[in-house]
């Protein structure tokens, strides 16, 4: 009995203490967000002298008070990789990743008629940024902000990752450095510069650095390949960008720690200290290298925002920056927006989502700033009216470069955006003989009603591949060799930035195709000028894509669908490569989103995505 009243007594303790816990929060909080305005137009965080950023260590039930928890440290690479599993960014039921894809047929590399053989998956950079809503004011322009910052640099082909006070917080070195007589700013610095470092480095950035520069870009090139021997900051992007490894950092952050109460600046901190020369012997300052300038990096530093746009409210932050984004896209493309729509006369039903998706990217972004240039550029041609991007419908892909050995050196042309939609052989047989009876039956088709005689009669083999390279490849080349320069177009890092590919049958995922791009698309936008299809030609599309969507490849329905396939074979090796191509990029981004989405910020409204839930 005397235990169990000691229990209960110590229970009673505990909530109490709990409860005080929570109090004491609740008014550090409140105390703080005094300072803070979300209607302020001031995006740098002010933090006042006389506001102490609370030591969550020092109070017991730390997990009640931080949060769900914390981003896990990148584990070491193994020494050996891992072996292929299904569902996975590297392989599938239906396509698997290998540096020998560029093939006419996957089979020939799989072994397997069914399975495609994809380019592989370029490894990711994590780039890095710090949000504390508890100093930053949580509210929902911050989260669009930190939307903005994630879809940028995806696009830029980076991991884009939020951290807080929980990852700084778990870092060892947390408890000594958080109990220096600091500046709150340089405190505030310091738990930046610790949740970073409890990442082992990488690339960091505020989550105002936003990348608006060519994809190809040298600068933008070296920070994907990942590798940064030194703690490096950048000209006169101090404080915005920073990149290191992870002894590097931990020097930084140890040297901090042993000179205690005499830093005023992070930056400053290892000047003349012998640390510096342990980790880098060519420096004798200190711990830093200074690195050129990152060109390609939009900064819109408080400064930037009072020069260039005076007034403008915290609101309208989010949507300056989408805009710079949309309109340096168009400027790249000044030959504005081809659409590949091979037989035209017999297909409008078919290309009718890309000609809309065509008008939501040439259109003129929304901008509270509509005639402003992003930071990093001096002069740029903005979007009006008279300067919008020509839409062109093309039958055939066009040479953009000499041919070798029956390959285009570059398929897409580099000043004009590529859209193409690729039909399934089966669905572009029912357009193109949509006033056959076979395919007006809600049944359609039936048992035995398309057959080799009827593909004889009504259709060529591998039409649309056909269609789309006569003006490409000489043509004599057999179809089987065109689907080559196709993939390429498709997959190729060095085309994949020119041209958006998807199925007719998936259709057009606006909120991927944004992360594609890096920027939102605009809503609402007029498709008058975009010439309805005929109802009649909508519904035998409608049957057709719901054939092939529904198809298991057993049953009568598996017999049509392999009587078509065989019959343009090239034709269906091109559909299942653009179709496992988007399944695993759709596949890349939603785990990443499911993963990220436990952290709560930058990724507001997004979910699985079309693609991610085949």
């Amino acid at each position: 009995m005397q235990n169990l009243k000691s229990l209960a007594l110590a229970s009673s303790t505990v909530n109490l203490r709990a409860i005080f816990i929570s109090v004491l929060v609740f008014f550090f909080i409140s105390s703080a967000a005094i300072f803070f305005s979300a209607e302020s137009t001031s995006f740098q965080p002010y933090i006042p002298e006389n506001v102490k950023i609370i030591d969550i260590h020092s109070l017991p039930g730390v997990d009640r008070v931080i949060g769900p928890g914390a981003h896990s440290p990148p584990k070491a690479p193994s020494p050996a990789p891992p072996q292929a599993v299904a569902n996975s960014t590297s392989s599938s039921d239906t396509w698997y990743s290998s540096w020998s894809w560029l093939n006419p047929f996957s089979s020939s590399e799989s072994k397997d008629e069914n399975r495609v053989v994809l380019p592989i998956l370029p490894t990711r950079c994590t780039v890095y940024t710090y949000y504390d809503p508890k100093i930053e004011f949580d509210n929902s322009v911050n989260d669009t902000v930190l939307l903005v910052w994630r879809r940028a640099w995806w696009a830029q082909g980076f991991t884009p990752v939020i951290l807080g006070p929980e990852e700084a917080l778990r870092n060892d070195l947390s408890q000594k450095l958080l109990h220096q007589k600091h500046s709150n700013r340089l405190r505030y610095e310091v738990m930046r510069f610790l949740a970073w470092d409890y990442m082992k480095g990488g690339i960091f950035t505020d989550y105002r650095t936003i990348p608006i520069g060519p994809h190809d870009d040298p600068s933008l090139a070296s920070l994907r390949r990942c590798e940064f021997p030194y703690l490096s900051r950048y000209q006169n992007q101090q404080g915005y960008i920073y990149s290191s490894s992870e002894a590097s950092l931990d020097a930084l952050l140890q040297t901090i720690t042993e000179q205690g109460d005499t830093v005023t600046s992070i930056e400053e901190a290892t000047k003349g200290d012998p640390v510096a020369k342990k980790v880098d012997p060519l420096t004798t300052k200190d711990l830093w290298r200074v690195e050129s300038e990152i060109r390609s990096l939009a900064i819109y530093t408080p400064t930037v925002i009072d020069e260039l746009y005076h007034n403008l409210t915290a609101a309208d932050f989010p949507n300056l920056i989408n805009a710079h984004l949309h309109n340096y896209f168009l400027e790249q493309f000044p030959g504005g927006i081809d659409i590949l729509e091979p037989l035209p006369q017999h297909t409008s039903a078919l290309y009718h989502s890309t000609e809309v998706l065509a008008r939501k990217i040439s259109t003129c972004p929304d901008s509270p700033w509509p005639y402003s240039c992003p930071p990093n550029m001096k002069k740029c041609k903005p979007c009006t009216e008279t300067t919008t991007p020509k839409t062109s419908t093309i039958g055939s892909l066009k040479q953009a470069s000499k041919t070798s050995k029956g390959v285009a050196a570059a398929v897409l042309p580099g000043d004009r955006l590529t859209l193409a939609s690729v039909p399934h052989p089966y669905t572009l047989v029912a357009v193109i003989n949509s006033d056959q009876s076979i395919f007006k039956s809600k049944d359609a088709p039936a048992d035995n009603a398309i057959d080799d005689v009827f593909l004889q009669a009504y259709s060529k083999e591998n039409t649309w591949v056909k269609a789309v390279t006569s003006m490409l490849l000489d043509s004599n080349l057999p179809a089987s060799n065109r689907s080559v320069s196709i993939k390429k177009a498709v997959a190729d890092p060095s085309e994949i930035y020119r041209g958006l590919w998807t199925t007719t049958e998936i259709g057009w995922d606006v909120k991927e195709v944004e992360w594609q791009l890096g920027f939102s698309l605009p809503v609402g936008v007029s498709t008058a000028a975009d010439a309805a299809p005929k109802k009649e030609e909508l519904d035998v599309l409608e049957r057709a894509h719901g054939f092939v969507n529904r198809n298991s490849g057993k049953g009568k329905a598996g017999r049509v669908m392999g009587v078509v396939e065989a019959w343009s074979v090239v034709d269906t090796e091109v559909w299942r490569f653009v179709r496992a191509v988007g399944e695993r990029r759709g596949l890349e981004r939603g785990k990443w989103v499911e993963k990220e989405k436990k952290w709560g910020k930058g990724l507001a409204g997004e979910g699985k995505s079309g693609w991610w839930k085949t």
